[in-house]
């Protein structure tokens, strides 16, 4: 299938200080926990109070004088403690700064983009082996700093930081700091958004950079239904005129000269939520942030994905009107509800189901019960979801909707011609949600083969075909990377790691379809020794006949799995053989193996 343009272009106009200017003198609730809440008209004053902190010690380098290839200072942001991290991610939107976002257990992205300040949310992150790496030499030779991050939450009772003892004022250039001073205000779309790192097509980590015109398309086209619509969202204002001109005030309020405003701007929004239990430091639960900041919704956080919580908060508080899920939680939500005799709330407009694949029967099954499920696609490279299936459930089973606003699709056969209408082939997307390429280790977007080409089609490394409607289905995934519980696993990566225990020879990783994981990591090792195996059978299942196996080979193979994978890599099928199907060239047959793994009993 050749090019296809599938929706009429729109835009953006929303993007704007016009836009913050009505915010900033809203009530509208912008983040709470369930617990603490931070309203729009609090912004203003957390803002002031972040540059305050930062002063003197963030490399004080001018972003008003920045080219939008080569920014001067990037932060990395600490998500450990997940509601102050929001907050600091919204700073740097607004002071147009790019970030990168990472964990105290997820560290990749900080030693891969070193930044050169950490804004560290838990104390517990500075003594991580790998942070402690990178911020080493704290004299700035290495060019990372380590910056304890204060609470920004202002206090009900002054509308300051709790971290400003009395008496003390905000060191401004001026009684009325001008909104002007926060560029990020007005949109500059050109610019750097954020750093994140995947795994990409090919298994081999990369440095994956967003601009923020990435994040606001990706923003308008969350909100392009009816259901969840900008006007219903309560998108305020025009961009005002350059006459215009807001301040804060000293108490952080907002004084407006000549402000355009809309009558939506007074809408109260606080009943407009999107639920998100996703990592901050991957796109599905990142640009949930940034899709109520640009629409002048709110975020219920939750810690953690847990069922029992979702079910319950999305039950009680009829404002939580989305929620993003990977397959695995949707099933435990299902399972967890239908065990409690919990019903989907009517006010629960849609689940966007995304981060992997989803079998046809849970998102049936999922309908069929009262959970509006909207199965979608996308990747980091396409800042998130870039097409999706509408809420009325009319797309047809299998297909992942249509694609996005302004975005174009090629599919191409195996020969690099244009695939036939409903024949598969290699998926390329071209659009404003593409990112403009990988990183380089100084700080450049580097040409490579993997990345976007001159006329900006960037290719998958997915299949997919198009039906004549224009409905996407993807065929497969990424070829051997395994998407388990919405994370994206390398079988390179863990097999590296089984390989350096002294008892493995070799080791083969693939994914299996499951319905709770999306795709189960699946395990082939081989032993040092042929004897371990039984004469009876070349494959043993090490959970079904542990007695053809030499006693403890197994349990000691599990336990250096857990001892040294993360989590989501560790396997959940761990298969013995005497050999490893291989290619003629001597590569793992990774198609052989996935039959294997397919045909073998659990």
């Amino acid at each position: 299938m050749g090019p296809q343009k599938l929706h009429t272009p729109d835009s953006y106009p929303y993007v704007n200080a016009g836009h913050f200017y009505s915010l900033f003198e809203s009530d509208a609730l912008f983040l709470t926990d369930g617990k603490d809440a931070i309203r729009y008209r609090d912004l203003p004053g957390i803002m002031r109070s972040a540059d305050y902190h930062l002063k003197g010690i963030f490399p004080r380098k001018s972003h008003e004088n920045d080219t939008d290839s080569s920014p001067a200072t990037w932060i990395g942001i600490d998500t450990t403690r997940r509601f102050d991290a929001i907050l600091w991610m919204t700073y740097c939107w607004f002071r147009s700064i790019p970030f990168v976002p990472f964990s105290s257990a997820f560290t990749e992205p900080a030693t891969r983009f070193r930044p050169d300040l950490l804004v560290l949310t838990s104390p517990d992150t500075q003594a991580v082996p790998e942070i402690k790496r990178i911020s080493s030499d704290e004299s700035g030779a290495s060019g990372t700093k380590i910056f304890q991050a204060p609470n920004l939450s202002p206090d009900p009772s002054t509308g300051r930081s709790p971290d400003f003892s009395a008496g003390q004022q905000h060191q401004t250039d001026s009684p009325d700091l001008p909104v002007s001073r926060f560029p990020g205000l007005d949109g500059q779309p050109g610019r750097f958004f954020c750093g994140l790192t995947t795994s990409g097509s090919s298994g081999r980590p990369k440095r994956v950079v967003l601009l923020r015109r990435n994040m606001i398309a990706a923003a308008g086209n969350a909100y392009h239904d009816a259901s969840f619509s900008r006007e219903n969202a309560g998108h305020p204002v025009d961009k005002p005129s350059t006459s215009s001109r807001n301040t804060i005030r000293s108490d952080n309020t907002i004084r407006s000269r000549h402000a355009t405003r809309s009558d939506k701007a007074s809408l109260s929004r606080n009943d407009v939520l999107w639920g998100n239990c996703l990592p901050l430091s991957h796109t599905g639960g990142l640009t949930i942030i940034f899709r109520a900041l640009l629409s002048g919704t709110g975020i219920y956080l939750w810690d953690r994905f847990e069922a029992r919580s979702v079910a319950s908060d999305i039950k009680e508080r009829p404002g939580i009107r989305r929620i993003s899920l990977v397959p695995t939680m949707l099933k435990r939500l299902m399972d967890f509800s239908s065990e409690n005799g919990i019903s989907p709330p009517e006010t629960l407009e849609q689940i966007l189901l995304g981060g992997g694949p989803a079998s046809a029967e849970l998102i049936a099954k999922a309908r069929k019960t009262g959970w509006p499920v909207c199965f979608s696609y996308g990747m980091t490279e396409t800042c998130g979801q870039v097409a999706s299936q509408n809420p009325d459930g009319a797309d047809p089973a299998g297909s992942v909707g249509r694609l996005f606003p302004e975005h174009e699709l090629s599919i191409r056969d195996e020969r690099r011609n244009e695939a036939a209408t409903g024949i598969a082939g290699l998926l390329k997307i071209r659009g404003p949600q593409v990112f403009p390429g990988y990183f380089s280790d100084d700080r450049q977007i580097v040409s490579s083969k993997d990345g976007p080409d001159r006329d900006g089609w960037f290719e998958t490394g997915d299949f997919a075909r198009l039906d004549a409607q224009g409905h996407l289905f993807i065929e497969a995934r990424r070829t051997d990377l395994i998407i388990s519980g919405g994370e994206n696993v390398n079988p390179v990566e863990i097999e590296d790691i089984l390989t350096g225990c002294p008892l493995i020879s070799e080791a083969a990783v693939t994914g299996v379809p499951d319905e709770e994981w999306g795709q189960m990591v699946t395990a082939f090792v081989v032993l040092q020794k042929s004897e371990l195996f039984s004469e009876s059978g070349n494959v043993t299942p090490r959970d079904k006949k542990p007695e053809d196996v030499t006693q403890g080979a197994g349990l000691a193979v599990t336990q250096f799995a857990e001892k040294n994978l993360r989590p989501a890599q560790r396997p959940k099928r761990l298969y013995f053989v005497s050999a490893l199907p291989r290619t003629s060239l001597g590569k793992i047959n990774r198609v052989a193996l996935r039959d294997m793994a397919t045909d073998l009993p659990a």
